[in-house]
């Protein structure tokens, strides 16, 4: 029985799941607007097939352990499938029924692996329904087996990916990998953790667990530059709000030295998008500089207002004498450009508010980008007035092309800008940063408008433009509605968006009956 799955495996099944994995990773990125998720069900049919199989099987031999193992990374490998296609509800039971099969193998050496997937996937599906608590409850699951099996079993157990490829060969090189995907996958847990813990606004926690991330993804050679120095500079957002000044240079420094390595490999793209990423995270950088700046301003003069307060110094010198978790890097030259103990003089605060002038003047540079948005919305109203001066309805075909043109030169530009918030998975994030909410928001509200100046020739590209102003809309609605606080940034255009969602299914439900007509 083992011999016949194996020998199938050799001889069909990996192919079959090197397939799936093709569909599923590569060519499901050129599926079209209108089936978005094409390749992703033909990588599930696959699955299902080869779970079928070891079913199969096992109503042969019940007991065999190597067949449920299979069976629970399969049923894993459908949940994320499942996942990947917004279809939450499948996706638990997949992940449910892998832990459920799992359960009493949590800590055998070829079951672990996956069950730690299975519990970080939990995880994260239970993040994209906004159930935190829940999310939180696998997260710690899976921080706690890892945790047990390294004291109870040691060693590294076989890697979920192995259950979809084929075996190496050398016995050294497997152990290698087999630990690097143990402390890949325990470092995304960590990730996840921090999110959540970030969600809930348990500071503290997500801040400890965001530069426990950063310093495995360090260590384990695991990380994107550009992606690692903005999550660095962020993270030293937290400790400027605590006044640990040592903390949040250290953060600032290092996400400037990684910053530099992203700058070298990317340097000589020429990709406009990939240029103007990288303007930006350093614009962001200087921008947390001068933030961590104004804050060692300002807490250096409440100190000086407050005297010689027993607590107040008692609680600086707590600040001060904490010890820094340091990266593995050298970022003493960085750190020396601005101190990180209180100034008590004109002087000292002079030097601090120069070099805080100097990264504004710099970040400046990159912020004229603000004008995109009245560039935008000038040819925005511009496109009325060529509509106007072409006879009101029946403009000329040259002038719909340029029209058109010009809009979807605009839309590439938002389209850019938004991209570049974008993560390591290319997944927006669930919460802008503070300073970039206000210009996210207005940029997918000129998103909205600007689809819907389109002239398009037939009834279903109408649709078509209506239905992505109205995703527009939509996601400046529930971005508000997640983050209530961004709503008072955003008022009259939230207004227009409220109402719009409200009436364009009318719209295009009146196309649909003109075009069945």
């Amino acid at each position: 029985m083992a011999t016949e799955w194996d020998e199938f495996m050799q001889v069909e099944g990996f192919e079959r799941l090197e397939e799936s994995r093709k569909l599923s990773e590569d060519e499901s990125k050129n599926d079209p607007d209108e089936e978005p998720f094409r390749s992703k069900y033909k990588a599930r049919e696959i699955l299902e097939e080869m779970k079928k199989k070891v079913e199969n099987l096992l109503e042969s031999h019940p007991d065999n352990e190597m067949l449920t193992f299979y069976k629970a990374a399969f049923s894993l490998k459908l949940g994320a499938n499942y996942l990947d296609t917004e279809e939450l509800t499948d996706a638990q039971e997949h992940m449910c029924k892998c832990l459920e099969l799992l359960e009493n193998y949590k800590l055998h050496q070829d079951a672990c692996s996956v069950y730690i997937n299975g519990l970080n996937n939990l995880g994260l599906l239970w993040t994209t329904r906004q159930k935190m608590d829940t999310a939180l409850e696998y997260l710690q699951r899976a921080e706690n087996l890892y945790q047990r099996y390294k004291e109870e079993v040691g060693g590294a157990p076989k890697s979920y990916s192995e259950y979809f490829k084929r075996a190496e060969e050398d016995a050294e090189r497997k152990e290698h990998d087999r630990k690097n995907h143990l402390e890949s996958t325990y470092t995304h847990t960590l990730y996840y953790l921090a999110q959540v813990y970030a969600k809930q606004d348990d500071k503290e926690r997500a801040a400890k667990y965001c530069h426990t991330t950063l310093e495995r993804q360090l260590d384990e050679h695991q990380y994107d530059p550009l992606d690692w120095s903005l999550n660095a500079a962020t993270l030293s957002q937290y400790y400027v709000s605590v006044t640990d000044l040592a903390q949040a240079r250290h953060c600032l420094a290092s996400a400037e030295v990684i910053y530099q390595e992203a700058e070298s490999r990317d340097s000589g793209s020429e990709s406009d998008e990939v240029k103007e990423k990288l303007l930006q995270s350093k614009a962001d950088m200087e921008r947390c500089w001068a933030k961590y700046g104004l804050l060692l301003l300002e807490a250096s003069q409440d100190r000086l207002y407050q005297g010689d307060d027993e607590n107040t110094d008692r609680q600086m010198r707590d600040v001060e004498d904490k010890a820094i978790q340091r990266f593995n890097l050298e970022v003493t030259s960085h750190e020396e450009q601005i101190t990180d103990k209180f100034v008590l003089d004109f002087t000292d605060a002079r030097n601090v508010f120069l070099k805080v002038q100097q990264w504004l003047n710099s970040a400046k540079t990159f912020y004229a980008f603000d004008d995109r948005y009245r560039r935008g919305l000038q040819f925005d109203d511009g496109s009325e007035t060529v509509n106007i001066e072409e006879g009101g309805g029946n403009p000329s075909i040259h002038a719909v092309k340029k029209v058109n043109s010009l809009i979807h030169q605009s839309l590439g530009k938002y389209q850019q800008f938004l991209d570049s918030f974008k993560d390591a998975k290319k997944e927006m994030p669930d919460k802008f940063p503070e300073l970039d909410i206000r210009p996210a928001l207005i940029a997918k509200f000129c998103m909205g408008r600007l689809f819907s100046k389109l002239i398009v020739p037939t009834v279903q590209d109408k649709i078509k433009c209506v239905k992505q102003t109205e995703e527009c809309y939509k996601y400046v609605c529930d971005y508000c509605d997640i983050n209530p606080e961004a709503a008072e940034l955003v008022p009259q255009e939230l207004g227009v968006c409220r109402e719009m969602v409200a009436l364009l299914p009318l719209k295009m439900e009146k196309l649909r009956q003109e075009a069945d007509s």
